[in-house]
């Protein structure tokens, strides 16, 4: 239900993607916040009902979100607090 409300791109399992991203392909509207969300309302609406979630599925995605915002709130500040940006 979830799926279809709200993100449809959340449907897969995300490693196709993730490989793909990783080798160097394009991928659209895979790695944001709403997949995110939503993937993670799911895997734990999945486990606490006592369905089986293997680490290959939405795992791999809500990792790879997670880390790539990581790195980017990281170079945003490392970028922001350089000394390059100021003029002397």
């Amino acid at each position: 239900m979830l799926l279809q409300l709200f993100c449809l791109p959340a449907g897969s399992s995300g490693v196709p993607e993730v490989m793909g991203f990783l080798n160097g392909s394009v991928v659209h509207n895979q790695f944001t916040l709403v997949v995110f969300i939503v993937k993670f309302i799911s895997c734990a609406a999945g486990v606490s009902a006592g369905l089986p979630m293997g680490p290959e599925g939405p795992m791999v995605t809500i990792g790879f979100v997670s880390v790539q915002t990581t790195i980017l709130i990281a170079s945003l500040e490392t970028i922001l607090n350089t000394n390059w940006l100021k003029i002397a």
